[in-house]
């Protein structure tokens, strides 16, 4: 039977010399593998450019229970994602945060909130420019922490504390252990933070990530700081392996 499904795209792979598989987290049924044609044709480089990373599109799938991979047909774009596809700056961002959502929304349930967060977010990754395209990785997961309830509480951080990565709280004074932030990235953090509850209050704007001030080394710190969090609080993540490419722009 044929269900309308809303998507984001995550991850494609060729499955044969005729189809390919696509990964994507759906509002409807959670995430879902879709088998496609493949080919070199018109209609074929169509259903690509519909399903590149962080794509959001809308198709009829047969789901059936008890099987795997379902038959998709209809492909219609929900969004226009033209500097997805097109720059290269947000293709490389797009890839990376496709890669490591894929890694973190594992379970296949649906949760309609989290979906509708993406979907926005994805939007604004799209209108994204300068130094609030450069810190959007950051935002974007700071926001799936935020909704999947591993973050902290921004309401204890008072300037001077430090950040214990292993209780995920602030602090006066630094723990015993190594795993904390000094002062300086506590603070980003709760920037960061605070940044991520206003887009689930739906009252952030993309131009706000314009004045997180952050060198390039310092971004990728904060990134570091990121998934290490996510591997203490939530589940341990592969590496992603776009991130090499991400690093360097």
């Amino acid at each position: 039977m044929y269900t309308t499904l809303h998507c984001v795209a995550l991850r494609t792979i060729r499955h044969n010399d005729c189809t390919s598989i696509l990964t994507a987290w759906s509002r409807e049924q959670g995430r879902v593998s879709l088998i496609m044609p493949s080919g070199n044709g018109a209609e074929s480089r169509r259903r690509r450019a519909l399903t590149g990373a962080l794509a959001l599109f809308e198709c009829e799938a047969d789901m059936r229970p008890g099987q795997e991979l379902s038959r998709v047909k209809d492909l219609r774009p929900i969004a226009v994602n033209s500097s997805l596809a097109t720059g290269p700056v947000h293709a490389a961002v797009a890839m990376f945060l496709a890669e490591v959502t894929g890694s973190i929304l594992r379970e296949g349930a649906p949760d309609a909130v989290l979906w509708d967060i993406i979907a926005r977010l994805i939007l604004q990754l799209n209108k994204a420019e300068g130094r609030a395209l450069a810190n959007f990785h950051l935002y974007y997961l700071a926001v799936l922490g935020r909704v999947l309830g591993i973050a902290p509480d921004v309401a204890t951080w008072r300037r001077g504390m430090s950040f214990d990565l292993i209780e995920g709280c602030f602090m006066t004074t630094p723990p015993l252990h190594g795993h904390f932030l000094d002062p300086r990235d506590a603070h980003m953090m709760r920037m960061l933070l605070d940044l991520a509850s206003r887009c689930v209050n739906n009252t952030a704007s993309v131009v706000s990530l314009g004045h997180l001030r952050l060198t390039r080394l310092g971004r990728a710190r904060a990134l570091d700081i990121m998934l290490q969090y996510f591997n203490h609080h939530y589940a341990p993540l592969p590496t992603p392996s776009s991130l090499a490419v991400l690093r360097m722009l």
